[in-house]
């Protein structure tokens, strides 16, 4: 059975995609160590380690609950949410069927920490984030108790779970105390192992003992072997997943979700050679997962879906994704409409490059969709989000329809969180849309104003998490990304206001808002060498476009035509310099409005156009590929292609060489591949241009499948320790551009999916391809051996 933690992402792991993807910013790049975590997730509750029936209750009882405590949660982790039901009605349930539960066992571990784990997931008045609320308030209830009781251990372990990620420090020394105090209690060394394989705090030496020490204790449960994969001594890993194996399959119907994470080890710890027969052995363990027909759950289908990528399968792999997308709801998840699921999946996006006629049918058959699914499914989040979605894009909806949708999703959000304040980002997303479609202006400022009200509590109480977070991460977001948003919620008020003929009210919001853009500037300018430079410039002319935009109204409304053409100027000068230029044939209000009144002011039109139009159709056509200049040699390395030949750095000299750095599970890394295939074949009569990629991921076993489905053509290293240990690849897909002196000159982070990736690749290509050698480096003793 899966457990109530096993269900839930933490904070750490997922605030990063998050905040890309509720920002509204195309995020063109996964992060890696997130992708791998979230793989790691699926396979088994590794996180907080909870109990479930994956626990051994024979010969270790420490690693596990009671058999009547296990039987207790049982109907916890079985608990759906109905699709009548409210989210706030469905978490306060949980709730109250937890706080039952530790009155009935107030001193077990385990149902104190599945009180701890639901504390610190998403709430109802989140929207989907992790709730920190619930966190702050869990922190400070184990840190009461921890100081009341110094000496209990059991406290201290629950304690330093809640402050794990947060102050990892402090949680290290709470866990090896509670070890010094109660070193027959296993659990707290999986805690540790989390901390110690973590980019921040990595201990492979102490990673490896305290995994040791975990299944020298509990060698029947699988939590414990799923880590195996990030431990760096092979004897080690392989003395263990014999073991591993035994487990899986002595209980297979409790430990289906594991049997990836087994593939993934076995496919690491083998020769290529041996591969055929690990697919055989793949073969049988499907055969027997899906014996079991256990439909309702989540991680049987996702071990069946595994196995079919292994065994490249793609037939059974439809088949497992289309059911799976009907069967099964995760526990803490709103409902599933497969339905919805459905009709996206046969309807895919035109793309960034299609016509506006094609755009605009596309999401006028998603709006006339949208008008049966909310009559259906009226309580669904999801089908109004989709609807608003719609009609954000559409250039024809009526003020009446989106007054009507607004007012329906903000009683739906008031409805699901019940009680409790709505989150800030909600206001921030309606003003949004009212911002974008003109409409409700009083509604538009009062939403603004609710947004800054509950943002200053909610900004203050979000850390970024220190297991994975990087120095540019703990200053980027207290100290630009939180400004840049206050700033933004300052100007939908100011918008409101323009359009309610009220410059006065507008003027004041923009002043304050003017105050946030102004650190920001000196924040950006303070370091320019920081990792999230693009997002920051991006951001910062995002919102200084805004505000001279607001700055033009405001004059227009008290007839100051001429200040109101310079501030128009300012607008879209700072606007070329942010991710927010129309698409070509798309609505460009700003620029429409500014023509508008340069025009009545007596300019023409070669004036405009050598002004401005020039610029903003160069903009237009230039790729959306964002290169960071580097200067870093490219270290050496000795890596193996899928054929056998072996590849080292003195092959590359005196050529220019395009790194990928991608994984199988990576969505935007299968967008990029077949603009990178053409790519490839038209350097494929160059010598002196080499495309070599980079596979990143930790089961070898998947690529050979991948690439058969997607026909690449060039060499596929199998790189991920030197892609992350050695080279610190943390994003993907990502693209280097080394230069005949073995130097990496340029890297990109990201995917750009319009028609000028390529065009964009070729320039920085053909940029360091005039350098090169005029004839090519010596053949390696590797090259001039035959393949096997």
């Amino acid at each position: 059975e899966v457990s109530l933690a096993g269900c839930m992402l933490s904070a750490s792991w997922i605030v990063s995609l998050l905040l890309s993807f509720r920002t509204g910013q195309i995020m063109t790049s996964t992060p890696l160590h997130l992708g791998r975590t979230f793989l790691a997730f699926l396979c088994a509750p590794l996180f907080f380690l909870l109990s479930s029936s994956l626990w051994a209750q024979t010969n270790a009882p420490l690693c596990g609950p009671s058999p009547e405590v296990k039987a207790a949660l049982q109907p916890l982790y079985k608990q759906r949410q109905a699709s009548d039901e409210t989210d706030y009605a469905y978490w306060h349930s949980r709730m109250a069927a937890l706080k039952a539960l530790l009155e009935r066992y107030p001193n077990n571990f385990f149902v104190q920490s599945e009180y701890v784990n639901a504390m610190m997931a998403p709430d109802p008045s989140t929207d989907g984030w992790p709730s920190e609320r619930g966190t702050l308030k869990v922190i400070a209830e184990y840190k009461a108790l921890h100081e009341r009781h110094p000496d209990d251990a059991v406290i201290e372990i629950l304690y330093a779970r809640t402050l794990t990620d947060r102050d990892t420090p402090a949680a290290i020394k709470l866990l090896d105390d509670a070890l010094r105090k109660m070193p027959s209690f296993p659990l707290p060394n999986l805690d540790l192992v989390r901390i110690y394989t973590s980019p921040n705090f990595r201990d492979q030496a102490k990673a490896e003992s305290h995994l040791s020490a975990f299944l020298s204790a509990c060698p029947e449960s699988a939590e414990g072997y799923t880590w195996l994969r990030s431990m760096a001594n092979d004897d080690f890993t392989r003395k263990s997943m014999a073991q591993f194996r035994k487990v899986a399959e002595t209980r297979t119907a409790q430990t289906v979700g594991v049997y990836p994470e087994l593939w993934g080890l076995e496919f690491k710890s083998h020769p290529r050679s041996d591969y055929p027969a690990l697919r055989k052995q793949v073969a049988a363990d499907v055969a027997r997962i899906r014996a079991l027909n256990l439909q309702k759950e989540f991680r049987w289908w996702y071990a069946l879906e595994q196995g079919y990528r292994l065994l490249g399968d793609q037939k059974q792999l439809k088949w497992a994704e289309t059911e799976s997308d009907k069967q099964i709801q995760l526990p803490g998840s709103s409902p599933r409409i497969p339905e919805v699921a459905q009709w996206f999946n046969a309807h895919p996006y035109p793309g960034p490059d299609a016509p506006k006629e094609k755009k605009q049918a596309y999401f006028r058959a998603e709006l006339q969709q949208t008008d049966q699914w909310v009559k259906k499914y009226p309580n669904s989040r999801q089908v109004w989000r989709d609807r608003m979605t719609a009609m954000e894009a559409l250039d024809d909806v009526s003020a009446a329809e989106c007054a009507t949708t607004l007012k329906n999703i903000l009683q739906l959000d008031q409805a699901n969180a019940g009680p409790l304040p709505l989150y800030w980002r909600t206001y921030f997303d309606l003003a949004d849309f009212l911002s974008q479609k003109s409409v409700e202006p009083a509604q538009e400022v009062e939403l603004a104003r609710k947004g800054l009200d509950t943002a200053v509590e909610d900004w203050e109480n979000i850390p970024v998490a220190d297991l994975n977070a990087t120095k540019d991460d703990l200053d980027y977001y207290p100290n630009f990304y939180w400004p840049v948003e206050k700033a933004q919620l300052l100007m939908y008020e100011a918008e409101g206001y323009s359009r309610l003929q009220q410059p006065e009210k507008s003027l004041a919001a923009l002043g304050k808002a003017n105050l946030q853009i102004q650190a920001l500037n000196s924040d950006m300018t303070a370091d320019p060498s920081r990792r999230q430079l693009h997002d920051r410039n991006s951001l910062y002319h995002r919102a200084e476009y805004l505000y001279w935009r607001g700055m033009a109204r405001v004059a227009q409304l008290q007839g100051q035509n001429t200040d109101a053409m310079a501030y128009y100027q300012s607008a879209l000068v700072a606007r070329l310099g942010s991710d927010r230029m129309p698409s070509p044939g798309e609505k460009d209000e700003l620029a429409d409005a500014a023509h508008k009144l340069w025009v009545s002011l007596g300019g023409t039109e070669n004036g405009w156009n050598a002004w401005y139009g020039e610029r903003a159709n160069a903009l237009a056509n230039q790729p959306r590929l964002e290169w960071e200049t580097a200067s870093q040699p490219l270290p050496p390395f000795r890596l193996t292609d899928l054929h056998g030949k072996t590849w080292q750095l003195a092959d590359l000299k005196g050529k220019v060489v395009v790194l990928n750095f991608w994984a199988t599970w990576c969505i935007y890394c299968r967008e990029e591949f077949p603009n990178l295939e053409k790519l490839a074949e038209q350097y494929k009569n160059q010598p002196d241009v080499v495309f070599l990629s980079m596979d990143t991921d930790d089961d070898p076993g998947l690529v050979d499948p991948f690439l058969k489905q997607h026909k690449l053509t060039f060499p596929v290293l199998s790189a991920e320790a030197y892609a992350t240990d050695t080279l610190k690849v943390d994003l993907i897909p990502q693209i280097w551009i080394v230069g005949p002196d073995e130097v990496v000159h340029l890297k990109a982070v990201g995917y750009d999916p319009t028609g000028k990736w390529v065009q964009g690749m070729k320039d920085a290509i053909d940029k360091f391809k005039s350098q090169a050698v005029g004839t090519a480096a010596p053949a390696s003793e590797d090259e001039t051996r035959p393949r096997p």
